[in-house]
């Protein structure tokens, strides 16, 4: 029985014919050998997966195909489906729900969240929700935001989306109602397992302003609304970061919470150690550029532990321009990890390595931001000035 589940399998063709579950069946009613519980048990939970993705759900003997997945999985035990390491969670909670007879409820936890219960599985799904960041269009009063979320819930949800305008405090808070909102259900053997919704957002922006929002989802249960957040992903195909820079606007994703702040053409990262001779030339020769330092360009001064004077030049500059200086203060730890620490406050859309003892020609970044822009280059090198060589800046 154990070869027919391998190596026959293409001869009992079994994604066509059920015939293939009676052998499971078979095999899993003659296990009687305790060591090969876990064993046995897999075989039946990865081939009942196999023979779930590869099942027309049109086929007319369905309901014969629901007894016999259920009979396969009824003495399973629920640990063996969940720490199954090649299922995904939605399909471990796709099997419980078969093994229990497509038999599924919701109940209200103390802390007033909703929990789906499956037989002896419990999910929070007040606090596991995903939703997924489509695509971010940014004009100068508008962002336009496609995203869609998939839930276990039912469509009895709706979605908002709440503004703050003060550190995520209540004070300037906002609600966004969501446009354009389309429904596709996720079907698995026909049946409607989970509920997806697509939708359009526009928030409203002013020039520099910042301010933090999340979306919050609305659920109606039993004549009663729960409210939760779900955490917040960007798409693979807009972004692999949780960063967006477009139109000198910074969008970062934290959890469940978005970030909309001034973002830049140029971040500039500086590691400093010991050098407070040549420093105010080098600050100096960025805020100077033919392009405009304040709307262009973010500086991140990262003093790597230096013991002169450097942290305290860096502070001043940094009140001079507080929208644009960040200041950082490490431990000396070498120059990698100093300009590491830098990246974690980038805003910038192209990024550049300065060192502290060198500078840029007054028109260096609008002469590389013209070449960037124009060529749509990956790569742009060009010469730099050095108080004591010529080397190459590479952006």
């Amino acid at each position: 029985l154990i070869n027919d589940c391998f190596y026959n399998k293409n001869n009992l063709n079994f994604k066509k014919e059920e015939s293939y579950l009676d052998t499971l069946i078979q095999l899993k009613t003659i296990n009687n050998n305790h060591y090969l519980d876990s064993y046995i048990n897999n075989v039946i939970i990865n081939e009942v997966n196999n023979f779930i993705n590869s099942t027309d759900s049109s086929n007319e003997n369905m309901s014969e195909i629901y007894k016999k997945i259920s009979n396969l999985l009824n003495d399973i035990d629920t640990k063996y489906i969940l720490e199954n390491q090649s299922l995904n969670k939605d399909i471990k909670i796709f099997l419980l729900y078969l093994k229990n007879n497509q038999e599924k409820k919701y109940f209200v936890n103390e802390n007033n969240t909703l929990t789906l219960n499956i037989g002896d599985y419990y999910e929070d799904i007040s606090n596991n929700q995903e939703l997924f960041i489509d695509n971010i269009e940014i004009n100068e009063d508008n962002i336009e935001i496609l995203a869609h979320i998939t839930s276990y819930l039912d469509n009895s949800f709706n979605i908002e989306l709440i503004k703050y305008s003060n550190n995520m405090t209540q004070e300037n808070t906002s609600i966004i109602d969501v446009d354009n909102i389309t429904e596709n259900n996720v079907d698995v053997l026909g049946i409607t397992w989970k509920f997806n919704k697509n939708f359009k957002i526009n928030i409203p922006i002013k020039e520099n302003e910042e301010f933090y929002c999340y979306f919050n989802v609305k659920y109606n249960y039993e004549d009663s609304t729960y409210d939760f957040k779900p955490y917040l992903t960007f798409n693979n195909n807009l972004i692999e970061d949780t960063q967006i820079i477009k139109h000198n606007k910074s969008i970062s994703l934290n959890k469940n919470y978005l970030k909309i702040s001034k973002g830049f053409n140029f971040s500039i990262v500086i590691a400093i150690y010991n050098t407070e001779d040549y420093l105010n030339e080098t600050i100096d020769s960025l805020i100077n550029q033919t392009l405009d330092f304040e709307e262009n360009v973010q500086l991140i001064l990262v003093d790597d532990g230096s013991e002169d004077k450097s942290l305290e030049i860096c502070k001043n500059y940094q009140k001079q321009y507080p929208g644009n200086i960040v200041v950082l203060s490490q431990e000396n730890s070498g120059q990698a990890t100093a300009r590491n620490n830098g990246l974690n406050y980038v805003k910038g859309k192209y990024v550049n390595f300065l060192d502290s003892d060198d500078y840029l020609d007054k028109a260096a970044l609008e002469s590389l931001y013209n070449v960037i822009e124009h060529s749509k280059s990956d790569l742009v090198i060009s010469e730099l000035n050095s108080f004591c060589l010529k080397i190459a800046i590479i952006i």
